[in-house]
C-alpha cells in the first residue's frame, strides 16, 4: 500500500477500508457503498476466509500495527474494526526482545 497514514480519523480509516476493498478484492461499487460504521462487515462485504484475512492484512501493513486475536474478535462492524484501529494507532509501539 501507499505511505502510513498519519492521522487517524473515522474517515479516515473507513478510506483505507474502501481502498484495500477495491484494490485487493476487486470488490463492486455499490458493495463499498455500504461500508458505513453501522454495517456488519461480514454481511456488507461478503467476505471468504481468504479474502477476509488479506482486508485484515492491507489495514495492518497501511498503519503499521498488527492485530491481536482478541481484537479479531471484537470486529463484527465497520465501526468496531475502526475503534480497534484508532486505539491500536494509539498505543505505544512494542519493542522487539531480544535473547
Amino acid at each position: 500500500m501507499n505511505e502510513r497514514p498519519s492521522v487517524v480519523t473515522d474517515e479516515r480509516v473507513l478510506a483505507v477500508l474502501r481502498g484495500a476493498a477495491l484494490e485487493q478484492l476487486s470488490l463492486p461499487d455499490e458493495q463499498l457503498a455500504r461500508l458505513r460504521p453501522d454495517a456488519v462487515l461480514e454481511e456488507v462485504l461478503e467476505l471468504d476466509s481468504m479474502a477476509q484475512v488479506i482486508l485484515i492484512m492491507e489495514i495492518e501493513e497501511a498503519y503499521g500495527m498488527r492485530f491481536e486475536p482478541e481484537d479479531m474478535e471484537r470486529i463484527r462492524t465497520v465501526g468496531d474494526l475502526i475503534r480497534v484501529v484508532r486505539e491500536r494507532a494509539t498505543q505505544e509501539p512494542k519493542e522487539a526482545v531480544s535473547a
